[in-house]
């Protein structure tokens, strides 16, 4: 207790507060890499109970993509030296090139392993991933399947018969997938990246409590698979992987295989287009985590960015025995990183990492600031031109209920309906004279009138204007009751119109009806011909899915309604 009172009243509050935060966020640090990741390199597979009493025949299924001639000259060689007795390699081909195919089909003349399938590739209908190896799944022989891409490549010739040892002790089988050595910082910074991600997910399955694995390098049994119907989230086109191996993934049925001669390594295509589609991809599904994963995700690299920002606040305004204590701790907390990631770095294979890893200690919390920032800055603009955008296309939809779409040539809803108000009028003022004002026709008549003329004043002025909870027929929606009320109008004015060629005495009063009532019914017969309903539809189709919907809420864009 007098420690922290010598604190506060040499440093204050700001000071044991800084202070806290920099034991807090040091603590944290330590727990990830001593007791999270520093479990990774004592781990033994083996203690795990056995449940084959041999290594089982394995197909090894490969999608691909696209007529790719370096994986069949370079690393499809090297699959099919692996040193295993009983294997199959299932090339699932998608594309359209049938000349490529065929090469393929003469290979498997060479190598029996080989089991070939093709798919079409037809731009209306994408071909996912998944769907490749539910097809490969489909065609594959054995029970037990590894999976891999025409991007990986084993090392050695023991990669297969490691991982389907894999299988004597787990129906599910997960080992790590590197990036290939190349020169060059921004290699160092991928690989390094790869290996300290791939360290989240593994130090979790040697715990037991595995969640996902690398599309490049796992492997399940077939009944496994069939078991939960193949894969689910049947929308997304990368990430799903991870989702589907946490349907399956239990306690005990995981075996993690890492060993240097189990690595595969993948073939990097470009430099940030391959980093932004590898982020991309893990991204995905992360929403979909469970939410003790995705705290434990996040927590490694929060508490080492707010390490970070504590330690350079102290270093910059403390006194000089505060700054040496505050450089002590980042010292001692970087001897314990690498020490830690040096012992991961040789299990995994991950040999010359440690040269400049303090350069990705520091940059990996500012690359992922930075992606952050970028991603809201992406979004912002994105909301902003896009609700811009929509926001305009709605107050040019709405026009065209004054002004008429293109394909109506000139006629519009309003005018017409406007037409029909009027003539009904003219048509009821002349029987009120022939028939008495009194009559039920003339009365039923105006009581349309009246509903329909509410509803096209509501419509014409927004709906703000009159109030139709009233009518029988409003269900909230101001066009729909108009609709119904112009249904309502018509059939009134008709029997009116009947009764009135029944008593009508005058001639000339009877040709003067006879004019509105047929400019009456030709502007219902221009109604049925317009293409506003179906502009409107086309409309609510473009508008209503996602993100539009999301957009429209946030520009206050309303719905257009259809005549009907």
């Amino acid at each position: 207790m007098r420690f922290f009172e010598q604190i506060l009243v040499s440093y204050g509050w700001e000071g044991l507060a800084l202070a806290g935060s920099i034991l807090l966020m040091f603590g944290v640090q330590l727990y990830y890499y001593i007791f999270v990741y520093g479990r990774i390199p004592g781990y033994k597979n083996n203690r795990r109970a056995a449940i084959l009493d041999r290594e089982p025949p394995v197909s090894v299924i490969i999608p691909m993509f696209s007529e790719d001639y370096t994986f069949v000259e370079e690393r499809l060689p090297l699959i099919l030296a692996q040193a295993y007795p009983d294997f199959e390699v299932v090339i699932v081909y998608v594309g359209h090139d049938t000349d490529f195919y065929e090469d393929l089909m003469r290979l498997k003349q060479s190598f029996p392993q080989i089991t070939t399938t093709k798919i079409h590739l037809d731009p209306r209908f994408p071909i996912s991933r998944k769907m490749a190896l539910n097809v490969g799944i489909k065609s594959a022989h054995c029970e037990h399947l590894l999976f891999t891409s025409t991007d990986a490549c084993p090392q050695t010739d023991r990669w297969l018969s490691l991982m389907a040892k894999g299988f004597m002790r787990g129906d599910i089988v997960v080992g790590y997938c590197g990036v290939e050595r190349r020169k060059g910082f921004a290699n160092y910074l991928m690989r390094t990246w790869r290996m300290m991600h791939a360290a989240d997910w593994i130090a979790r399955a040697v715990r037991n409590r595995a969640y996902r694995g690398t599309l490049h390098n796992l492997g399940f049994t077939k009944s496994l698979y069939f078991g939960v119907n193949g894969f689910d989230h049947l929308n997304m086109n990368i990430g799903e992987d991870d989702l589907f191996m946490q349907r399956i993934m239990t306690r005990d049925n995981v075996s993690v295989i890492l060993s240097p001669r189990a690595t595969l390594r993948e073939r990097t295509w470009g430099g940030l287009g391959w980093w932004m589609s590898q982020l991309r991809y893990y991204g995905s599904a992360f929403r979909f985590y469970p939410r003790d994963v995705k705290s434990y995700i996040r927590w490694e690299p929060v508490s080492r960015s707010l390490f970070f920002v504590t330690v350079i606040c102290a270093l910059a305004v403390m006194p000089l025995e505060y700054k040496l204590g505050a450089l002590l701790f980042l010292l001692l907390r970087y001897g314990i990183v690498v020490w830690e990631v040096r012992r991961v770095a040789r299990r995994l294979g991950e040999e010359g990492i440690l040269g400049r890893y303090f350069l990705y200690d520091l940059l990996s919390p500012l690359w992922a600031a930075a992606l952050a920032l970028s991603v809201v800055v992406m979004l912002a603009a994105f909301l902003g031109f896009g609700s811009a955008k929509l926001r305009s296309r709605y107050n040019e939809v709405r026009k065209w209920y004054t002004v008429g779409v293109a394909a109506d040539n000139g006629y519009n809803l309003n005018e017409e309906l406007t037409t029909r108000m009027n003539t009904a009028a003219n048509i009821i003022t002349t029987a009120s004279s022939t028939l008495g004002a009194d009559s039920a026709e003339v009365q039923a008549a105006q009581s349309a009138l009246s509903d329909f003329t509410a509803c096209l004043e509501a419509v014409q002025n927004g709906g703000k204007s009159q109030a139709l909870t009233s009518l029988p027929y409003y269900q909230g929606s101001t066009m729909h009751a108009l609709y119904q009320a112009n249904e309502v109008l018509g059939s009134r004015i008709d029997q009116l119109y009947a009764k009135l060629q029944e008593q009508a005495a005058d001639p000339m009063k009877m040709g003067a009806v006879q004019g509105q009532y047929g400019q009456f019914n030709s502007a219902a017969t221009i109604i049925g011909t317009l293409k506003y309903n179906d502009a409107v539809y086309d409309y609510q189709k473009e508008t209503g899915g996602f993100p539009a919907s999301v957009l429209g809420a946030i520009a206050g864009v309303k719905e257009v309604e259809p005549f009907a």
